[in-house]
């Protein structure tokens, strides 16, 4: 039987970014480009990286690719940053052409989804790719970020590897792929990597960076806001969260206007005329009273602390066989994730199974 693994996604209060003390190497200087060969990393007076950075797409030290800004950011806390931009996957070989990194691998698919990059919407092979010299298709596989995973833990397998961009975003939890029609595993485990990072990752990788320096295990580093990571269990100490008491599965149905009166309510379901017009609900009669909501005196709830508390998404194999709970986990996800939207508590967890 397969053993339950968790894939955890941690927040909390960010440290701001320029208050690390900077690596040792920073007296080295900015490179004029980060190094994509022995030879550039010789001309620069470098024995080895410190971290190498792994990306789809083709390197232009340019903010309008999400590597070169990462590796500029790493770079100023002090750090040696190569690059190997768009390799041939077919065999680790040019995942070695750096030598292997001190602290970690950084790898990301690039700017675009691999799939949408190579592949129109009704599955096509595309002709050109943007991100590319030439506008040539084909220089990076399919479900990129995974691929290169696999080739980076061939190449030197005792070194972290830190999974970022669109890839790692979209599919940190169990999710549908457009392209094979099936519900995926997180791309945590499908890639075998140490830590995910979503989002704007720039404050997590340098905290990340700073604390693989120090000779902090990757495996303990389960506590930096945006990442996402497996293990097998829920640490003792903390409180377990059944999502349905968050969000309830099933039909969602529209909003009722709190300010309506039974009345109008009734009337504002059976008005569709309003509802096509583009009005919504219809405006509230004359002399109609709001209605009011009073807390019970009676119930009490206990909230769990905010930096204890785990909620408990359905598993892979619920989520796969049931697409109503699949749009609950999804409900589920995105107001914890998006701090714009309303949220309980900062840890999120989901269900999978080891393979």
């Amino acid at each position: 039987m397969n053993a339950p693994v968790d894939v955890s996604l941690f927040a909390r209060a960010a440290k701001p970014i320029t208050s690390y003390r900077r690596f040792w190497a920073h007296r080295f200087g900015p490179a004029p480009f980060l190094p994509m060969s022995r030879k550039e990393m010789d001309a620069l007076g470098w024995d080895s990286c410190d971290v190498i950075l792994v990306t789809g797409d083709a390197y232009v030290d340019h903010p309008s690719f999400g590597m070169a800004v990462v590796g500029r950011v790493l770079e100023a806390q002090g750090f040696r940053v190569g690059i190997i931009a768009q390799p041939d996957w077919h065999s680790a070989d040019a995942f070695k052409a750096l030598g292997k990194p001190n602290l970690f691998w950084g790898v990301t698919a690039g700017n675009m989804d691999s799939m949408i990059n190579r592949y129109t919407a009704d599955r096509k092979t595309r002709s050109d790719d943007a991100y590319t010299p030439g506008d040539v298709a084909g220089k990076r596989p399919d479900r990129a970020a995974i691929v290169y995973s696999q080739r980076c833990r061939e190449a030197f397998k005792d070194v972290p590897i830190v999974l970022g961009g669109i890839e790692g975003s979209l599919r940190r939890i169990a999710h549908y792929d457009y392209w094979s029609e099936k519900v995926r595993h997180s791309i945590v485990l499908d890639s075998k990597c140490d830590l995910l990072l979503y989002g704007n990752a720039e404050r997590a990788i340098v905290e990340i960076a700073h604390r693989l320096a120090a000779r902090e295990p990757v495996a303990d580093i389960t506590d930096v806001r945006g990442t996402a990571f497996v293990r097998r269990s829920t640490p003792e100490g903390w409180f377990e969260i059944d999502s349905t008491s968050i969000d309830a599965p099933g039909r969602v149905e529209e909003h009722v206007n709190p300010y309506l009166t039974i009345s109008d309510q009734a009337k504002a379901q059976g008005d569709t005329c309003a509802k096509e017009e583009g009005t919504g609900m219809p405006a509230v009669g004359a002399g109609a009273q709001p209605l009011q909501f009073v807390p019970n005196p009676r119930v009490k709830l206990k909230v769990p602390p905010r930096d204890r508390s785990v909620i408990r998404l359905p598993s892979y194999e619920a989520v796969k066989a049931d697409p109503v709970l699949y749009a609950h986990a999804n409900r589920v996800l995105h107001p914890e994730t998006n701090p714009a939207m309303p949220a309980r508590w900062c840890r999120r967890t989901a269900n999978a199974t080891s393979g």
